[in-house]
């Protein structure tokens, strides 16, 4: 907890009540003897300028609650739409966890020696299938970038700029099942360091126009190798997080290779829960004081990655269910109000022959303008809204009519519903009893 911001909302909520309670204290103090006269004689009556202000504030809270019911509604599709995508890998039979001998005082043989032991135990574990190893964890959300050397495009080509990176070991696309197009996955072959190669996703492909026909043209990785062979062309695959495919370029692990870490992916033919105890045994055998990071079935990690989309989405639902709520509060107040003040009128115009239907019309009509009011109001700021957190949607644009129609028609029925239950009540009573009130 922040004591700041603890503080900060204590002293804005005791300085609104503050403020907001001034206002009938202010008004009441000013008493009209005139007014008092004919609240003696049973009429509740109120200044045109109190009844103005209420209204004021009434439009507004209908304003901001159909700005944050769009913007939930918003980062709720936003949410739906990342988790029914699909990420380019088949990740419900994978186990992950990471190593980083290094920090132990591993030196870079040691370590490289470490992971080629901790792959052949990890192979020998009952129901395991195929494993691989990254130098950057998948869907952590973070990635190394370089420039790329290409024929045909200069050397500070803007193009050469922006690309991941990342190492990967042997079977890597076959343990994380995303679909080699063209050419061939890593073997252990390419990690003696004899031949140059690197693996290419679609993205990268696109990005510099390369089309399908990759395998055998060279490119260069500044800071890493200059002659680097194309060997595979890879299915789009949400390697860094779960919003976008990222052109991407994958070498092999060498041995030559200063790696400090690596997070490792374990495909078991099992359910993959029965795997993760027997990760830390296997690490105790090798190296008792490794520990092992965050272990965990691959579909668990992301679906922990994508938390902070979660959490938005609720926090916006909430507090937009409590604009709501306030809304709803608000106009009940209002109209509970209204009526009583008119329960003479009311009795009056029954007794002279107005139907119910048409005295709930003319309340209806009045709540009717209130809320278009609000509504055209929050209409607009739900727009701007929407433009302010268009980056941090997933798969469409900030507006989009289905969630603002919902949200208006949301608004709409709680509108309707709150405004009923006092002009239900007094339309329903006896003409006699109305025009006796007191």
């Amino acid at each position: 907890m922040n004591v700041n911001a603890l503080f900060f909302a204590g002293a804005l909520t005791f300085i609104t009540g503050i403020v907001v309670g001034l206002f009938p204290a202010v008004y009441g103090a000013r008493p009209d003897l005139t007014s008092l006269m004919k609240e003696q004689a049973g009429q509740i009556t109120g200044s045109k300028s109190a009844i103005r202000f209420r209204m004021a504030l009434t439009v507004a809270q209908i304003a901001i609650s159909l700005t944050l019911i769009v913007v939930s509604g918003l980062f709720s599709k936003s949410l739906y739409n990342s988790n029914s995508l699909d990420i380019g890998m088949k990740i419900d039979q994978i186990v992950t966890f990471g190593v980083s001998p290094s920090r132990n005082g591993y030196t870079p043989p040691q370590s490289a020696q470490f992971f080629e032991s901790l792959e052949n135990e990890l192979a020998a574990l009952p129901g395991v299938e195929s494993i691989t190893s990254s130098l950057i964890r998948l869907n952590s959300g973070a990635y190394t970038g370089c420039d790329i050397i290409m024929e045909g495009y200069p050397a500070d080509s803007p193009l050469a700029n922006n690309v991941a990176f990342n190492q990967g070991g042997a079977d890597y696309f076959k343990t994380l099942g995303t679909p080699i197009i063209a050419g061939r996955d890593f073997a252990r072959e390419d990690a003696s360091g004899l031949l140059k190669v690197a693996v290419i996703n679609e993205a990268f492909a696109e990005k510099f126009n390369l089309g399908r026909d990759v395998v055998g043209k060279r490119i260069g990785i500044r800071g890493y190798a200059s002659d680097i062979e194309i060997i595979g062309l890879a299915q789009n695959a949400m390697y860094f997080q779960v919003s976008t495919a990222t052109p991407t370029v994958i070498v092999p692990f060498q041995h030559s290779d200063t790696i400090e870490s690596r997070t490792f992916y374990v495909k078991t033919a099992l359910p993959p829960e029965m795997l993760l105890p027997q990760i830390r045994p296997v690490m105790a055998r090798l190296d008792a004081a490794l520990p092992v990071e965050n272990l965990s079935t691959m579909a668990r990690y992301v679906y922990d990655e994508a938390f902070p989309r979660r959490l938005i989405a609720t926090l916006s639902g909430t507090f937009a269910s409590l604009a709501t709520l306030l809304t709803a509060v608000g106009l009940y107040g209002i109209f509970a109000y209204d009526v009583a003040k008119r329960r003479r009128e009311i009795g009056l115009q029954m007794a002279l022959g107005a139907t119910r239907g048409r005295l709930c019309l003319m309340f209806l009509r009045k709540a009717a303008l209130v809320t278009l009011s609000g509504g055209a109001i929050g209409f607009a700021l739900s727009i701007y809204a929407g433009r302010l957190i268009q980056s941090m949607l997933y798969k469409f644009e900030g507006f989009d009519a289905g969630v603002f129609i919902g949200a208006a028609a949301l608004l709409f029925l709680v509108m309707l519903l709150v405004v009923l239950i006092p002009v239900r009540r007094a339309v329903m009573s006896e003409p006699l009893e109305l025009l006796h009130d007191e």
